[in-house]
């Protein structure tokens, strides 16, 4: 795989090559921290074609330390795109070298010179399709490093931390920065405004490169999670600077779930290839058909992030015609420009179908089918996709209100979910839009619907809506109106009176208060 970094010393050759597989054949751009790499007097770009494999090589005759910096390829077809990339060191020979034993040169004899014709397509990296090899000759250059003061005051980044990566999860990451200061900055990194701390998972290393300035490197082990924003604060006591690079995974990264379509091949060439016919459409293999066609792997149950790109794949052998269907419905005259689109690959060992899809939306949820014939028999995969996320669900759900008349009624609630969750809230069925009268805020994660001078009109049913794409849910609460709030008083009440015994006597009481007082009992 691809070496995160390399040391080049200041004026030897500096060789970076990358092999892969693509088709259509892809548009290759080098670049140099931002700028894109021009062939010059100094820089040759080569490019070299075999029957299965692509080589691109960067040839930089005489390195300087403007070369000190990330160096990066972008393979681009119309199917998607991958990247790769390096950090050159350059190094600068202090003139103490002179003094020590004197460097070993290289000889043409130890080191054979290949020509870019002469150069093997083969490589060590097993199927991961995407290598870049590095090769340094000549000799280095004894040069002083300037040793000028700089003046007190802030540190800066001389070399700031790359603003975005994108990276495949289970690959080493290595994170690098040169800062300057005096007096000589330290250095904190942050991941997700967390302190680093230096173990199995995170290792530190840096290198002072002259009295005021220092390169930091933090070299993040395969199985931590990177996701995320990665901070560089350097601090001294005039104050801190922060460089900040935000890690993604690539939206092209291969792996059995998420595979884009610019997929990438096995790069041992076999001692007699395949031929080979690649087709959107079916494509039947010119061969006698001798047995039904069978599945080697088939379709799987895939969980994909909204937007992200995904494909389902089947491997089959004996057949020569397929169609996808999706939810019962075929899918038919699909193109590469389209969203979702569907090819194939046909071998004499084997055939490859790949259902894509660029960004998966809402409406590419649900079940698909694969069926492959030929003229034996056919044979049917099914898969399923599904989006990823959380359901949405209240944490704290609104509680009924009895308001005054003329006063402010209000209802609050908080909500999770991924996607984060859409939020409505209607009365007696009717969408509350904001108003002179109705407002609805979000404070601090709290959603608050707020309803001033409430009038008769207002009591009923308050519902809360919350959705996303998974799902939706709700919660009702009523709005009361109430009036003046005043203790019961009794007003009027009968006057003392006179029976006989067995002759009926009529009682009363006016009472007053608000609410209305209820539950009056009558004692003897």
């Amino acid at each position: 795989s691809l070496s995160p970094s390399l040391t080049a010393p200041v004026g030897d050759k500096l060789k970076l090559e990358v092999r892969f597989i693509a088709q259509p054949e892809p548009t290759i751009t080098w670049y140099f921290k931002t700028g894109v790499l021009k062939p010059s007097s100094n820089v040759h770009i080569d490019q070299l074609r075999d029957v299965h494999m692509f080589s691109s090589i960067l040839t930089i005759d005489k390195v300087t330390m403007e070369y000190d910096g990330k160096f990066k390829v972008v393979l681009k077809n119309e199917l998607g795109e991958i990247m790769s990339g390096t950090q050159v060191n350059v190094k600068r020979s202090s003139n103490t070298a002179q003094t020590q034993a004197p460097r070993k040169k290289i000889s043409t004899s130890e080191v054979p010179s290949l020509s870019p014709d002469e150069l093997p397509l083969t490589t060590t990296s097993g199927s991961q399709g995407d290598t870049m090899s590095s090769e340094l000759t000549g000799t280095t250059l004894d040069r002083r490093i300037s040793t000028l003061a700089i003046p007190e005051g802030k540190p800066t980044f001389t070399q700031p931390l790359e603003s975005e990566l994108l990276i495949n999860e289970d690959d080493k990451l290595i994170l690098q920065c040169t800062i300057s200061g005096n007096p000589l900055p330290q250095l904190i990194w942050l991941f997700n405004d967390r302190k680093v701390i230096a173990g199995d998972d995170y290792q530190r290393s840096s290198e002072q490169l002259n009295p005021h300035s220092v390169r930091h490197q933090l070299i993040i082990s395969p199985k931590q999670k990177k996701n995320g924003v990665y901070k560089a604060q350097a601090q001294n006591t005039y104050g801190h600077t922060i460089s900040a690079c935000s890690v993604k995974k690539s939206a092209h990264a291969i792996n059995q779930q998420k595979k884009a379509a610019f997929e990438e091949a096995e790069l041992q060439i076999p001692a007699a290839p395949s031929q080979r016919l690649r087709s959107s459409a079916a494509s039947p293999a010119n061969v006698e058909q001798t047995q039904t066609p069978i599945i080697v792997q088939g379709l799987s149950i895939v969980q994909i992030d909204l937007g992200s790109p995904c494909a389902l794949t089947c491997k089959s052998k004996y057949d020569t015609e397929q169609q996808w269907f999706k939810d019962g419905q075929p899918i038919i005259g699909t193109k590469p420009t389209d969203n979702i689109f569907t090819k194939t690959d046909r071998t004499n060992d084997g055939n490859i179908h790949v259902l894509n899809i660029k960004r998966f939306q809402e409406e590419n949820i649900g079940n698909y089918e694969l069926v492959l014939k030929n003229s034996l028999g056919q044979i049917n995969s099914q898969g399923h996709l599904e989006m990823k996320g959380i359901l949405p669900a209240f944490t704290l759900e609104p509680k009924s209100a009895a308001v005054v008349k003329g006063k402010l009624a209000e209802f609050n609630c908080r909500v999770s979910g991924s996607p984060k969750p859409e939020i409505q809230w209607f009365l007696n069925d009717k969408l509350l839009q904001p108003s002179s009268r109705v407002s609805i805020v979000e404070e601090r994660g709290l959603i608050i619907l707020r309803i001033n001078n409430i009038t008769d009109a207002d009591t009923g049913t308050i519902k809360c809506l919350v959705k996303n794409a998974l799902a939706e849910i709700k919660s009702e609460v009523q709005l009361l109106i109430t009036g003046e709030q005043r203790a019961p008083k009794i007003i009027d009440k009968s006057r003392p009176t006179e029976a006989n015994a067995g002759e009926s006597v009529e009682l009363f009481v006016k009472i007053s208060g608000a609410p209305v007082p209820t539950g009056i009992e009558f004692l003897i």
